[in-house]
C-alpha cells in the first residue's frame, strides 16, 4: 500500500503542512516520498500533493510520485494497484501516449488524458488517487469500485483537503474534532461507520465507486459504477455444475492479475476453506514456493495452526507461524492509531500480529477476507429462510418464556434468549439484514451517545483551557 494526501485552496499553502501530513503516512510507504507544491501567484488556486511509496511494481526511481504527463499539465498521486495496466498501456501507446515508467500507476494519468472521467470505467483494480489538472484548474479524487483503498476528505469555504487516513487530515490544523452523532449511532448499532460518515463531523469518506471534482470552490461527487456493474441473469445459474465451473473460472481470472508484482506475494493462511482455495489457485500460477503466514493462540480452542500447517505442507509453501500471547493493552493504542476511527471487530488485533509477522518477509499478501459475506458463511445467513416461520412464532415463544419465568429461572433464561433471537429475526423479516445484530437497544443508544458527546465536550474544554494557560 501507499499513502496519499493533498490540499487545494484559494490561499497559498505552507510546505511544512503538506510535509507534516505526508510524514504521518510514513508507515504506509517507507520506500520513497514526494511532494508537489504550486504556489504560482498567477493561478487562482494553490495545490499541494503528497505521496508515500511502497514499491511493488517498477521498483526504480521512475515510479516516483507525484507523477506527470508528457507536458506536466496533469499530476497524479495514487495508492493501490491497477490490474489491467498492461492491456491499457498497449491501447494508450497506439494513441500516441509516451510512458516514462513501467509503473501501473502511470496508466491513470494517460487514461485520464485520453478518456477524461470515463477512464474510471476502463481501469480495473483497487485504488484511491488524486489528479491535479492544471489546464482545467480542477482537483479530482476517486476511489475504487469496492472501496478497498481508503480516502478521506474535509471541505470548507476555501479549500478541500484529502488523505488516505483520517488522522492525517488533523495535521493541517484547521479541522474540528467535533464528534459525529450519527456516526456514533451507527457504530453502537452496527459495530462500524458507513461512508460518507466518519467519527468526526467535518471529515467524510469518499464512498466506494465515487469520484469527486473540486473546481471553482465547488465539490461535485458522482457515482461512476452505474455503467460498470452488470448482473448476469443467465438461467444457467440454477445449475450447480455451471455455477461451480463459473466460480472457479472467475477466481482464476481474479488471482492472476493480483499476483503481478516485482516483489514476492504471500498469503495469510488459516487452513480454512477460503484461504486454502486461494493458495491452491496461487500455486497453479507460480512455480516458486509461496510464503504463507499463520498465527496461533495459547488457548487450544482458538488455535488453528494444525490446519494451516497441513495445507502449507500439501502445497509446499515457505510457511511461517507464530504462537502469540495477545498483550492487548500494550498493542491496542497502536492498533487504534492505525484504524483512525472506531471499528468493533476484535479480529483487528490478531491481524495486527499476523501483519507484523508477514511484514518481516514480504511486502504483499493476499487473504480470504470477505468470503463469508459473499457465500453466506455466517449462521445468520443459514437462518434467513426461516424468517417467516420465526416471525409467526415469536409471540408464542414470548408467552411461554413469561410463563416459565415465574416457576423455573433456568429454563426461563434459555427461552427468553430464544425469544430475543426470534424477535430479531421477525424484525429483520420486515427491515432487512442489517438490524439482526444490534449491540444496544434504541434507549441504550440514546444514553450512550449523550454521555460520549458530553465527555468529548469536557475533554475539548480541558484541552483549550490548558492551551490558554500556556499562552498566558
Amino acid at each position: 500500500m501507499c499513502g496519499i494526501c493533498g490540499k487545494i485552496s484559494n490561499k497559498p499553502l505552507e510546505h511544512n503542512i503538506i510535509q507534516s501530513m505526508n510524514q504521518s503516512l510514513y508507515h504506509r510507504g517507507p520506500d520513497d516520498e514526494g511532494i508537489y507544491l504550486s504556489n504560482d501567484n498567477n493561478c487562482k488556486w494553490f495545490v499541494g500533493l503528497g505521496h508515500r511509496r511502497l514499491s511493488i511494481i517498477d521498483l526504480s526511481k521512475e515510479g516516483h510520485q507525484p507523477m506527470y504527463n508528457e507536458d506536466s499539465s496533469i499530476l497524479l498521486v495514487a495508492n493501490g494497484e491497477i490490474y489491467n495496466y498492461r492491456e491499457l498501456s498497449d491501447i494508450l501507446e497506439k494513441f500516441g501516449h509516451k510512458f516514462r515508467s513501467k509503473s501501473d500507476s502511470e496508466i491513470i494519468i494517460h487514461a485520464y488524458e485520453q478518456w477524461g472521467m470515463n477512464c474510471l470505467q476502463k481501469i480495473k483494480g483497487m485504488f484511491a488517487f488524486a489528479i491535479w489538472d492544471k489546464n482545467q484548474e480542477s482537483l479530482i479524487i476517486a476511489r475504487d469500485l469496492c472501496g478497498e483503498k481508503p480516502l478521506f476528505y474535509t471541505l470548507d469555504n476555501h479549500s478541500l483537503t484529502f488523505a488516505s487516513e483520517l488522522p492525517t487530515l488533523l495535521k493541517c490544523g484547521t479541522v474540528s474534532h467535533e464528534l459525529n452523532k450519527n456516526a456514533l449511532l451507527q457504530y453502537f448499532h452496527y459495530q462500524m461507520i458507513f461512508s460518507p460518515d466518519t467519527i468526526l463531523k467535518n471529515i467524510k469518506k469518499l464512498p466506494p465507486g465515487h469520484v469527486a471534482v473540486y473546481k471553482n470552490g465547488n465539490l461535485t461527487i458522482t457515482n461512476y459504477t452505474d455503467s460498470i456493474v452488470n448482473f448476469d441473469n443467465n438461467k444457467n445459474f440454477l445449475n450447480i455444475k455451471y455455477c461451480a465451473d463459473k466460480l472457479i473460472h472467475s477466481l482464476e481470472k481474479i488471482i492472476e492479475p493480483v499476483m503481478v508484482s516485482d516483489v514476492p506475494v504471500g498469503l495469510f493462511l488459516s487452513g480454512g476453506l477460503d484461504s486454502s482455495l486461494i493458495l491452491a489457485l496461487m500455486a497453479k500460477k507460480q512455480n516458486n514456493p509461496i510464503h504463507t503466514f499463520s498465527i496461533g493462540f495459547e488457548q487450544s480452542g482458538f488455535n488453528e495452526l494444525s490446519w494451516a500447517r497441513k495445507v502449507a505442507n500439501h502445497f509446499g509453501t515457505h510457511h511461517h507461524e507464530e504462537v502469540v500471547n495477545m498483550d492487548i493493552l500494550n498493542v491496542l493504542p497502536d492498533v487504534i492509531d492505525h484504524l483512525g476511527e472506531p471499528m468493533a471487530d476484535a479480529s483487528v488485533i490478531p491481524y495486527y500480529y499476523l501483519s507484523k509477522l508477514a511484514a518481516s518477509h514480504v511486502k504483499v499478501v493476499l487473504g480470504g477476507d470477505g468470503a463469508d459475506e459473499v457465500w453466506g458463511g455466517y449462521r445468520r445467513h443459514i437462518l434467513r429462510p426461516f424468517l417467516r416461520f420465526f416471525s409467526k412464532t415469536a409471540p408464542i415463544i414470548n408467552k411461554i418464556a413469561c410463563k416459565f419465568s415465574a416457576s423455573d429461572g433456568y429454563y426461563a433464561s434459555s427461552l427468553i434468549e430464544s425469544f430475543k433471537l426470534a424477535e430479531q429475526l421477525a424484525y429483520a423479516q420486515d427491515n432487512g439484514y442489517m438490524p439482526w445484530n444490534p449491540v444496544f437497544s434504541k434507549e441504550e443508544l440514546s444514553s450512550l451517545v449523550s454521555i460520549i458527546l458530553t465527555l468529548s465536550t469536557l475533554i475539548l474544554v480541558n484541552i483549550n483551557e490548558k492551551r490558554q494557560l500556556k499562552i498566558q
